[in-house]
């Protein structure tokens, strides 16, 4: 299966705010150590959803768990009951690694994407809904990890039809960069207290042009997971989006974390240590 890649985004609800009050200064490493190290109950979609923890061969280094989502699959009864055909309880599960570190570019998550449990970017940003409802020091969103490639490829293709350029940005969590965007939205984080910043381009004439040095280096930006964008036509029709472009991985010999032991875990983790960088 294939394991999307997206990226966590922490920012600290600074003080003043309605959770600034409750409890001491969490660094983010523990904070996610915390949260994904126990069991989430949430809901995707009016559905029900439970995430939980599995022990970490690696001294909790990286963060393991299943997304599981419960169905209902039907089935034949045996003879004595006439073959009467009814629904059992099911649950499937979706595999998910997490690097808290990130290696100063933030948090990385790796997914499976199983059709049953769903989206796999939909489903965590459900799950990050839920804790961001909780009293806490800091607020999370995911975004895709995307290949800029398919951004360009979209806007050469699309070139004349482009009435709208928009760009959600997410104010940078540890990375070091010193490119004017991340310079811009450190400001804004620090003067105004933004977490997220949206910048929309219009010209109804469709003769938009994203293609600058400042554009470029949002483009970067948002292709690492800073956020996301898209290019329309008008009225609601998207042309593309950075989710179009989502990182996904297939590793060999993937299985499902609950039905294998400590060693394969090691080899499985391994494996999706390697998406990571």
């Amino acid at each position: 299966m294939r394991y999307w890649m997206m990226r966590l985004f922490l920012t600290r609800r600074e003080e003043g705010t309605l959770f600034a009050h409750l409890p001491p200064h969490e660094e983010r490493g523990a904070y996610l150590k915390r949260v994904f190290g126990s069991e989430i109950r949430f809901t995707h979609r009016k559905k029900s959803y439970v995430y939980e923890s599995f022990p970490s061969p690696d001294q909790g280094m990286h963060l393991i768990g299943v997304i599981g989502r419960e169905h209902t699959t039907i089935i034949g009864a045996p003879p004595e009951e006439r073959f009467r055909r009814h629904g059992v309880a099911d649950w499937e599960t979706a595999n998910v690694f997490i690097d808290p570190a990130g290696e100063g570019e933030g948090q990385k998550i790796a997914m499976q994407h199983v059709t049953v449990v769903g989206n796999p970017l939909g489903v965590f940003r459900s799950l990050a809904e839920q804790l961001n409802a909780a009293p806490g020091d800091w607020s999370v969103s995911v975004n895709p990890i995307s290949r800029k490639e398919g951004f360009w490829t979209a806007a050469e293709k699309y070139q004349g039809r482009i009435a709208e350029f928009d760009l959600r940005f997410v104010v940078p969590n540890i990375w070091n960069g010193e490119t004017e965007t991340e310079k811009a939205l450190k400001q804004l984080y620090n003067e105004n207290n933004a977490q997220e910043v949206e910048v929309r381009l219009i010209n109804h004439e469709k003769k938009i042009k994203p293609d600058s040095v400042n554009i470029r280096q949002a483009v970067d930006y948002i292709a690492k997971g800073g956020g996301n964008l898209a290019l329309k036509e008008g009225g609601n029709k998207t042309l593309y989006t950075s989710e179009d472009s989502i990182v996904k991985e297939a590793p060999p010999n993937d299985q499902k974390i609950q039905e294998i032991q400590e060693s394969d875990v090691r080899l499985l983790l391994a494996l999706i240590q390697r998406l990571f960088r």
